[in-house]
């Protein structure tokens, strides 16, 4: 795993050096008014309103703390993707052991998705983080749900943690939503 996620660090390090992709940043980050209010107001927008034809109300509050924490920082915002990515590596790895995989299988599925050339916009744009916030919580429902399937004790704990990261997870991205189909 810790050659898994040095391989895809290296990969994607330079991000950190990277401006603002004037695709969608500028949209997203540049002009975004929801992301400049106080918390409770930009909260109430994020989750009462469509922002650039999409509703993404915890991808805009992640959007809302990095400006407070970091400003208009684009490299603080390419780590916050690249951690992301990293732990998204690091739960499809997890969950592909946990289906018993041989672990030379789990590790080459999990290098080509910490690799391949499509992570590259959800790393390199920080606007793409809906992407990584979708996936971290998609594979945390799926972890939740797996566990949920052989726990002795506390099973309507792992339910829970499901419903909260499926839910999570098309407050990021729309695309969360086809969970219980891939289910």
């Amino acid at each position: 795993l810790w050659g898994l996620l040095g391989l895809a660090l290296v990969t994607y390090l330079r991000c950190v050096v990277m401006p603002y992709v004037m695709w969608d940043d500028n949209v997203m980050i540049g002009e975004n008014q929801i992301i400049r209010q106080p918390f409770w107001e930009a909260m109430k927008l994020s989750f009462t309103r469509f922002y650039h034809g999409d509703y993404l109300p915890l991808t805009l509050m992640s959007f809302w703390l990095d400006l407070k924490l970091f400003g208009e920082n684009a490299a603080a915002q390419h780590i916050i993707n690249l951690a992301l990515h990293l732990a998204n590596v690091a739960l499809l790895y997890k969950l592909l052991m946990g289906l018993r995989l041989r672990s030379g299988v789990a590790l080459l599925v999990a290098a080509l998705f910490a690799v391949h050339p499509v992570q590259a916009e959800s790393v390199y744009w920080v606007s793409e983080r809906k992407g990584l916030l979708s996936m971290f919580c998609l594979l945390m429902a799926f972890w939740s749900s797996e566990k949920s399937l052989f726990a002795k004790q506390r099973k309507w704990l792992w339910n829970v943690g499901y419903a909260f990261f499926y839910l999570a997870s098309f407050l990021a991205k729309a695309t969360g939503v086809l969970l219980p189909l891939w289910l």
